[in-house]
């Protein structure tokens, strides 16, 4: 029988749902690659272009319009954030900010003139990851949290360690944990925080396809082939 998952993390596997260049288990398949980006040209392949009807715009995914410059579509890291026993402190918080990495470490907003990889890296320091949520995944979190004490969501690249660790320094009788994994680069871990202070476990690569699979609901290959969709 399968296990429980969050309904919108099911995906079966299939390596021809996307170009060699990518992971076979990532959850979409890759839509194009911009082909004004020095060393991508070579990968705009005829299996690429049979990828056509899957081609799409990305919308806007944080308020800071100088990273929305950058053409490369990341890699999505998943993340599974708990809280055991939510403070007052905490409930009034999340009720009244949403999950917000901006809100929970704000960055002076840059100057126009800045490089955009120079402004990036300033967000990354700050949240561990280069974008802040929408606006709606931001209430959606935090909503999750404060109804069942777990929450799931995407970020680019790698998971927002530096907002969370932040974040348990604001409410340092809240005890969290974050469980996240980024096929693409092949890395998972599990990471706690406590009064401002972090223990992040990086897992095995022989583990990272078992947390994909246990905890966000990708079909693992060596259970020999996909699960049948549980019933509704």
């Amino acid at each position: 029988m399968q296990a429980s998952n969050p309904p919108h993390r099911t995906r079966q596997a299939q390596s021809s749902d996307v170009p060699n260049c990518c992971n076979p288990f990532f959850r979409r398949p890759f839509p194009y690659l911009p082909s004004g980006i020095p060393g991508l040209r070579a990968f705009r392949t005829a299996k690429q272009r049979q990828l056509a009807p899957f081609r799409f715009h990305l919308p806007p995914i944080t308020t800071h319009p100088t990273i929305q410059t950058n053409p490369i579509m990341p890699n999505w890291c998943h993340n599974q954030l708990t809280v055991t026993r939510a403070t007052p402190e905490l409930r009034a918080y999340l009720e009244e900010n949403g999950f917000s990495f901006d809100k929970i470490h704000p960055v002076a907003e840059p100057a126009p003139s800045s490089e955009p990889m120079r402004v990036i890296q300033l967000y990354i320091d700050a949240w561990g990851t280069k974008w802040d949520l929408d606006e709606p995944d931001q209430l959606r979190v935090a909503r999750e949290l404060l109804d069942v004490g777990t929450a799931y969501f995407d970020t680019a690249w790698s998971p927002p360690l530096a907002a969370q660790e932040k974040l348990s320094a604001m409410f340092p009788d809240d005890l969290f944990g974050l469980t996240y994994c980024e096929l693409g680069n092949n890395f998972a871990g599990n990471a706690t925080f406590e009064a401002g202070t972090s223990h992040d476990a990086p897992s095995d690569d022989g583990e990272v396809m078992k947390i994909a699979s246990e905890v966000f609901g990708y079909d693992d290959p060596a259970e020999g082939g996909p699960d049948e969709p549980a019933a509704s």
